[in-house]
């Protein structure tokens, strides 16, 4: 996995829902 790609991830909530499940939008979300 490039870490530049999950920074972007974590930084654009957009992407989160977008790109990945709902399921992962709420993880990150606590995590931050």
């Amino acid at each position: 996995m490039d870490p530049n790609e999950l920074h972007l991830k974590q930084m654009d909530p957009n992407e989160l829902p977008t790109g990945t499940d709902e399921q992962t939008a709420p993880k990150i979300s606590g995590l931050d």
